[in-house]
């Protein structure tokens, strides 16, 4: 469906344009050596290579560099408050386990996140998850296998490369959290962006609804939401406007639009939103066509 893919290829666009200035601003006020400089600006790039690769079908690939990608995004948050850790890295044979890195910041979660994460139970249950999850998908497994062999049907590809670009955002989503914190910034935008592409997925998951059924007898295997309490939390923030998509209300659609408009106007990225409400309401024309058949 061509709208969700627009719509998608540049919310993810945007997305990636506000992380890659946010870690600027934080690798600028940390002032770090200069190659951990350099890992650090490059997990924008990953995860911008990362949504492309899943926007292709090619979801095997996808979440491998993800996984990667998280890895090192726990290391450039461990960095900030765990000096020692520098030493340990410039020893090139020894390796950080990825298990002291969830470690640490499980067990100091407040210090790390601010709206993110509520407590230290939640905190330990969405690292530990979101890795124990993508890491399955690198070793000769069911999971792996499952997915590989799925990346091959064309029309169920096409479903679950949706599904999973909402996972690729709510880790991004952890990250930018906790560059807000170190910044000690308030940042709504992010936030809003994502509820928006969030609701166009809704709309396109609601067309495709019986597809989605069929692949529920995948589900244990390929984790179609690696953040599902995340992604639970931000649905509850606007369950009222989730609502309204099964009343099939264009009216009220455009009072959604226009409220999630109001925090995002101001931004470099208004104009952009607002070329994208075109395709939005032409995904609602179509759920109105669908259910009225």
């Amino acid at each position: 469906m061509e709208e969700i893919y627009v719509i998608c290829k540049n919310i993810n666009e945007i997305i990636i344009d506000k992380l890659k200035d946010d870690i600027n601003k934080f690798t600028n006020k940390i002032n770090l050596n200069e190659d951990i400089t350099s890992l650090i600006n490059h997990i924008g790039d990953e995860l911008e290579n990362s949504y492309e690769l899943c926007l292709k079908g090619n979801i095997v690939s996808s979440i491998i560099l993800l996984r990667s990608t998280f890895e090192n995004m726990l290391f450039s948050m461990n960095i900030v408050y765990t000096p020692d850790l520098l030493n340990e890295y410039k020893k090139i044979k020894n390796n950080i386990q990825p298990k002291k890195l969830k470690n640490e910041i499980i067990d100091n979660w407040n210090q790390y996140f601010s709206d993110i994460m509520e407590s230290k139970e939640q905190t330990e249950i969405e690292i530990k998850n979101t890795y124990d999850i993508l890491s399955k998908f690198i070793h000769a497994n069911c999971v792996r296998t499952t997915a590989s062999m799925l990346e091959q049907d064309k029309e169920k590809v096409e479903i679950i490369k949706y599904l999973y670009i909402q996972n690729i955002t709510s880790i991004i989503l952890m990250y930018m959290d906790f560059i807000n914190k170190y910044l000690k910034v308030e940042d709504n935008l992010i936030y809003s962006i994502f509820l928006y592409e969030l609701i166009c997925l809704a709309i396109y998951i609601l067309i495709n609804k019986d597809k989605v059924k069929e692949l529920e007898q995948y589900n244990d295997y390929m984790y179609l939401h690696i953040n599902v309490k995340e992604i639970e939390r931000y649905k509850d923030i606007i369950n009222q406007d989730i609502s309204k998509i099964t009343e099939i209300d264009e009216n009220s659609w455009k009072i959604i639009l226009e409220d999630l408009q109001e925090t995002i106007n101001g931004s470099k990225y208004s104009n952009k939103i607002g070329e994208l409400n075109k395709l939005v309401l032409n995904l609602i024309n179509k759920l109105n066509e669908m259910s009225n058949k």
